[in-house]
């Protein structure tokens, strides 16, 4: 089984740390994220700051790093780099597209999670969102990565993923076997639900993100916290003999309890 920590929610002062904590909870992926920081540098005179915690541009030598880390430590690694696709003309968001499955290619990551985006009329932005998954999925640079469409919360609007009819237009268009869903159980709460996922798309999945919410805010609370009912959630899940990644994406501080 495949269990791992977004380090967007883990506070850590070096990628040595970061791995060091998720192998002593006995997890075996890491998901690196360029979206914003959630906590801030205990020390800002120290040298070593993760920029992939805060930045689309991530430093060669930290891809580097990650790679070897991970091998080190026999763990897999994702990327979760937060562009929105829908919002970028066709030629920047195949660029940016290939500038991020290139940046995984050099962390040596398994998994690419990524948000479609917004688009003021979903029909067109779906159909730009199918043709240019279809494309990426045909490139070189592909190989050996999954690619991931998560679904979104639906708190703005034309927001694509945050609807079911949104996936299932999309899956219907996209048949490539390396694009799945990345199931976030926290945004389907307060959107789609996630009966309804595990339900249409169980051949689909594959990533999840967990955290919990009383259905009106993205809170990332710790499973549990929420109104979220969860027996059924793993009891479909092992119906579907699903292995993973099932990751974590709540604040480190409830982490060492919950682990």
């Amino acid at each position: 089984m495949i269990t791992g920590i977004s380090t967007a929610y883990l506070d850590y002062a070096s990628l040595p740390e970061a791995f060091a904590k998720a192998a002593s909870w006995g997890l075996n992926l890491l998901e690196f994220s360029t979206g914003p920081c959630l906590f801030q540098e205990r020390d800002s005179s120290r040298a070593e700051q993760p920029l992939l915690r805060s930045s689309h541009t991530t430093r060669a030598d930290e891809r580097q790093e990650i790679k070897r880390l991970a091998q080190e430590n026999d763990m897999l690694v994702a990327y979760y780099p937060q562009a929105h696709f829908a919002e970028l003309p066709r030629s920047k968001g195949r660029l940016l597209l290939l500038d991020f499955l290139g940046q995984a290619r050099q962390m040596k990551a398994s998994y690419l999670i990524l948000n479609l985006g917004r688009s003021p009329d979903e029909k067109i932005g779906l159909a730009r969102m199918i043709d240019l998954f279809r494309w990426a999925s045909r490139r070189p640079e592909a190989k050996d990565i999954k690619i991931c469409i998560k679904n979104l919360p639906g708190k703005r609007d034309g927001e694509l993923g945050s609807k079911l009819e949104h996936l299932r237009d999309f899956f219907a268009g996209l048949r490539s076997a390396n694009v799945g869903l990345s199931l976030d159980f926290g945004h389907a709460n307060l959107a789609i639900g996630s009966d309804s996922l595990l339900d249409e798309f169980a051949e689909r999945i594959s990533y999840t993100h967990f955290h919990d919410n009383f259905g009106k805010e993205d809170q990332h609370l710790p499973v549990g916290l929420g109104n979220i009912y969860w027996r059924p959630i793993y009891q479909k899940l092992a119906a579907l003999n699903f292995a993973g990644p099932y990751v974590i994406e709540f604040p480190a501080r409830w982490q060492r309890d919950t682990l």
